[in-house]
């Protein structure tokens, strides 16, 4: 598992920006989405995966993990019965006392904020405008933050399409890689419809 993770920078480049679904509350939709992350990077580092029916299941008993929220939900999902990953978002949903534990994990994960927020778009410009490697973590972290609807903070239109675009070539270029990835973007998909229900419900 990478020393800077997906949900770990996500929070960096979402602090006090306004998100989809900010209306029911900023900080519930970004621990929403950075549970999420947390999936992505376990789900990248192959910790765990999906059985054929769909439902998130641990890949391996043996790992240290040292990043405390992950640690946290690795640990959650070891002592759980399988569930779809849509299910899982319902049980972080309100209230869920696990969901800010996890959340709050995480102060002690970020450093100096401002100098990371910079470091990490330069990574995604590094490997999404530019020539180069690609990596799954880049493609799963923009994913994230375009369905949060937070990208336009940081990227121009056509910074997004070229981004979309070298998406695309990752997809063409490494089909197997991206079989966990396209998996992560509909997960993405059924957290929107949680985190919409849950407005609708409170």
């Amino acid at each position: 598992m990478q020393e800077n993770l997906i949900s770990d920078e996500f929070i960096l480049l979402t602090k006090g920006r306004k998100m989809k679904f900010s209306f029911i509350g900023r900080r519930r939709v970004q621990q929403m989405y950075a549970i999420g992350g947390l999936f992505m990077d376990l789900l990248i580092s192959d910790f765990i995966g999906f059985d054929d029916k769909g439902k998130i299941i641990i890949k391996n008993r043996t790992v240290n993990i040292k990043h405390a929220p992950a640690k946290r939900l690795y640990s959650l999902i070891q002592a759980t019965k399988p569930l779809t990953f849509k299910k899982w978002m319902s049980k972080f949903n309100i209230p869920s006392k696990e969901r800010k534990y996890i959340y709050n994990g995480f102060n002690n994960t970020l450093g100096n904020i401002p100098v990371l927020q910079q470091k990490t778009v330069e990574k995604i410009r590094a490997e999404l405008l530019e020539e180069g490697t690609v990596s799954e973590e880049t493609v799963a972290l923009t994913l994230l933050l375009s369905a949060s609807k937070t990208i336009k903070d940081y990227f121009s239109k056509f910074e997004i399409n070229q981004l979309n675009n070298r998406i695309d070539e990752f997809q063409k270029m490494y089909p197997s890689r991206w079989k966990d990835i396209q998996r992560i973007n509909k997960e993405i998909e059924n957290m929107d419809i949680i985190i919409l229900t849950s407005a609708i419900l409170v």
